[in-house]
């Protein structure tokens, strides 16, 4: 339409001109009549060819920031469990649900036969770098403590798991034995026929191949004697999970040789790297 009045202003102009009876004020006038219709329409032109292009760039802009702003996406839900606590504290509690028999709700575990760094502080100290490895690998990561000076028995630590629904539950420990000459690292779960699993279905299945992966990439890791996965049902942590659980025993702190080098960061970052490598292979799996 816009461009059909500027043709039609373009011709009465023509027309005036070719006119010779008319006088050269009313030519002129026209002219000018003319010229500022056809600015005007071009001035319309240019406004919403830039309003267009303000809109365009206004939805744009939008778009890229949802984009960025989008929350990215988490690979999973671990809950770590640091072994043992600062103190030790003799509360009975039941070892699994419905069970008669009955054990101290914390202890403070073993002791570095060289370092004489308690079980409680070594275990801890690697929790919380797994934790911030899982974290940077995209996972969100909670803890069942995060000091010594706490007081959350086994019972406890399994139920954070479960209301967290986790899709891994990692307990950390470090073992010991009589036999200082005795290396290498271990994982436990559940047995098939765990007594106390009917009221909870902790899936064992799940359980077992989460312990596999784990350990098997963690004496990748460490290339450390591989003792292998126990089923125990002796566990109360364990016994309690209702989601796929396993507990880690990364090394003997009663081997002068393994206590020394679980002191040190080198060897703590291989420990680190082979479990986040071996919940990273175990979810993977589950996908």
């Amino acid at each position: 339409m816009k461009r059909l009045l500027l043709c039609l202003n373009l011709i009465a102009l023509l027309a005036l001109f070719g006119c010779g009876d008319e006088s050269t004020t009313t030519t002129t006038a026209a002219v000018t009549e003319a010229t500022e219709q056809t600015t005007e329409v071009t001035t319309e032109v240019t406004s919403e060819t830039e309003e267009t292009t303000a809109a365009t760039t206004e939805e744009t802009t939008e778009a890229t920031t949802e984009a960025t702003t989008e929350e990215p996406k988490i690979k999973g839900v671990v809950v770590i469990d640091p072994g043992h606590q600062g103190h030790t504290d003799k509360t009975p509690e039941p070892i699994g649900p419905g069970a008669k028999k009955t054990i101290g709700i914390a202890g403070v575990g073993t002791c570095g036969v060289s370092t004489k760094t308690p079980e409680y502080e070594l275990t801890l100290e690697l929790s919380l770098k797994l934790r911030d490895e899982l974290t940077a690998r995209g996972y969100q990561v909670i803890m069942t403590r995060e000091s010594n000076d706490v007081k959350v028995s086994c019972k406890t630590r399994a139920e954070i798991a479960n209301d967290a629904n986790a899709d891994a539950f990692i307990r950390i420990h470090a073992n010991g034995s009589e036999n200082k000459k005795v290396k290498g690292c271990m994982t436990a779960c559940i047995s098939s026929k765990n007594p106390y699993q009917d009221e909870i279905h902790q899936d064992y299945e799940k359980s077992r191949l989460l312990s596999e992966k784990v350990l098997n990439s963690l004496v990748d890791s460490i290339h450390t004697k591989r003792e292998g996965i126990f089923e125990r049902d002796d566990l109360s942590g364990n016994n309690w999970a209702k989601v796929p659980t396993t507990l880690v025993e990364v090394g003997y702190m009663t081997n002068p040789e393994e206590d020394e080098l679980m002191a040190t960061d080198e060897y703590q970052k291989k420990i680190v790297d082979g479990l986040a490598n071996g919940i990273d292979s175990y979810i993977e799996a589950v996908e």
